[in-house]
């Protein structure tokens, strides 16, 4: 069964491509960006960034309305769990 790519997924994976190669290009092609931060941090930003953009992207993105799917069927009236076993008080 082949469909559309959900919204929230492909926003997501977008949203990590991009951080990645926002990362990359600051540290590339901008010298001092580079000479001050030092390779680990550089490996942490990215995954800072690309943690956060991901996040955002899924939580924004629409939802993709699922016509297969049967809805939920209601929930039953919540019972204390003793309250068929409490016995009467005495009279």
């Amino acid at each position: 069964m082949a469909g559309p790519i959900e919204q929230k997924a492909g926003a997501a994976t977008l949203a990590t491509f991009a951080a990645t190669q926002i990362v990359w290009a600051i540290f590339t092609f901008w010298p001092a960006a580079n000479d001050a931060v030092s390779t680990d941090n550089q490996l942490q930003l990215t995954a800072i960034l690309a943690t956060v953009l991901t996040a955002a992207a899924g939580y924004y993105a629409k939802h993709t309305h699922r016509p297969d799917l049967v809805p939920a069927p209601p929930a039953a009236p919540a019972t204390p769990p003793n309250a068929a076993t409490t016995p009467a008080p005495p009279a």
